[in-house]
């Protein structure tokens, strides 16, 4: 019994880790879709959309390999499939990821339905304060859903 129980823990974050993200992306992701649908609202400040602790976000290209998004993070090899957990491996998501203080704090997939912040400046750090976007209507996609694109302000 003594070694079921650190078992079950490891079992129970497991499961909790695999349930963060999901098909329509992870928790920010879908929160900011949802948020962007309102035809009221014209701007986004990504803090609006996060319950977590951050000072900076990333935001990485369509396919951009998990391994580059973990050394850009400065986040070592070992514990790299820990912290991000999917890869973009289509043109449809990318990654976002947040960190306090120099720790990650949160990554997920993005789908790029979810509003679009591509052409990516060359830099694609950002301070809490800075990632604030003017949603920009650009057209409809494959499903008849309007693209919504995130503009720096």
């Amino acid at each position: 019994m003594s070694t079921l129980m650190p078992r079950l823990g490891i079992l129970a974050v497991l499961i909790a880790l695999a349930n963060c993200g999901g098909l329509d992306g992870g928790t920010v992701s879908g929160r900011l879709g949802r948020q962007i649908r309102n035809p009221a609202v014209t701007h986004v400040d990504l803090a609006s959309v996060t319950s977590f602790g951050w000072d900076e976000v990333f935001l990485f290209p369509p396919q951009t390999p998990r391994a580059s998004v973990c050394a850009t993070l400065a986040v070592r090899e070992r514990f790299c499939r820990l912290i991000v957990r999917t890869e973009s491996l289509d043109d449809e998501t990318m990654t976002i990821a947040f960190r306090k203080q120099g720790r990650v704090t949160h990554a997920e997939l993005h789908r790029r339905i979810n509003g679009d912040f591509l052409p990516l400046d060359n830099e694609q750090r950002l301070r809490r304060e800075d990632a604030r976007f003017r949603v920009v209507a650009d057209g409809l996609g494959d499903t008849g859903d309007a693209l919504l694109r995130l503009v720096r302000e």
